[in-house]
């Protein structure tokens, strides 16, 4: 599943205190990963959530776009995937 909120903008008084902004879709029970992207300030995030422990669709993704010249940056609250294990 896919969910893009597309380009935020926030009123000006607030711009200065947000350097980022994350949108997060729980997985389900239908499907074990998901996907939401939101964009800010010239910058994309996507973020993936799952169930499962294999990460084949994030590195397939992430892969792609690396592959198509695109600047990629991984962050991860899963050690072993930081690690490189999986």
């Amino acid at each position: 599943m896919l969910s893009n909120l597309g380009t935020t903008k926030l009123p000006e008084e607030m711009q200065q205190y947000v350097t980022r902004i994350d949108f997060i879709v729980g997985p389900l029970s239908y499907n074990p990963v998901t996907c939401a992207c939101v964009a800010y300030n010239g910058l994309l995030c996507v973020n993936f959530m799952r169930t499962i422990r294999e990460s084949y669709v994030e590195r397939y993704f992430f892969t792609s776009l690396v592959k198509l010249g695109i600047h990629v940056k991984i962050e991860s609250n899963q050690l072993s995937m930081l690690r490189g294990d999986i």
